[in-house]
């Protein structure tokens, strides 16, 4: 065992995931961060709470690393865009399943998904698919998007633990508010809803 002690473990692991293991067995299969990417000097965020209705989205499941799912979207749009489902209106979103720092990369399960304003019969592998409504924490984040598994460890190891409030059995999503096709990383603006019971 590396650890001297117990005690040892426990304060290094809550150093690296900011929750001790307690809590992290209880809260981490939500958890959506790599602890190599931490920012030790992450500033508090705004989050606020927000009551969602049911939203149906067109969407294309994608397997394997997050930061891959940009395939997906080339399908999804690639489906959209010559159909002219794809206007002012549409939003995009991802939702993830798993915890990158527990699943391995490439059975990592998350889903592309777009909002269209007409009626539409998408071809396999495109589907309709609902993301849930109710109560969520929503925080908005400014910056490049490799940024947010620091976000999401502050989200879910110090918000949501100081909170009080508690998980709902529901994945977490992201919208996309920009795009990085004409918006500089610095400037991308990112929505992360976090699902509350």
């Amino acid at each position: 065992m590396p650890y001297r002690n117990v005690q040892s473990f426990t304060r290094i692991f809550n150093e690296v995931f900011g929750m001790p293991p307690a809590r992290y067995r209880h809260y981490g299969n939500h958890v959506q961060y790599q602890p190599q990417y931490i920012d030790r000097n992450l500033a508090m965020y705004d989050v606020t709470i927000k009551t969602l209705p049911e939203l149906n989205v067109v969407s294309i499941y994608h397997r394997g690393a997050y930061n891959k799912i940009g395939q997906a979207y080339d399908q999804l749009f690639g489906w959209l865009g010559p159909r002219g489902l794809v206007d002012e209106k549409t939003r995009m979103m991802t939702i993830g399943y798993d915890d990158p720092a527990t699943v391995p990369e490439a059975e990592l399960r998350s889903r592309a998904c777009a909002t269209v304003s007409n009626t539409c019969t998408p071809e396999a592998p495109l589907e309709w698919w609902k993301i849930e409504g109710g109560r969520y924490a929503v925080l908005r984040y400014k910056g490049s998007y490799d940024a947010l598994p620091s976000i999401y460890q502050w989200l879910f190891g110090t918000w949501l633990l100081q909170s009080g409030l508690a998980l709902r059995d529901a994945p977490p999503f992201e919208e996309y508010i920009n795009t990085p096709l004409n918006t500089a990383p610095a400037d991308l603006l990112t929505d992360i809803y976090l699902p509350l019971a």
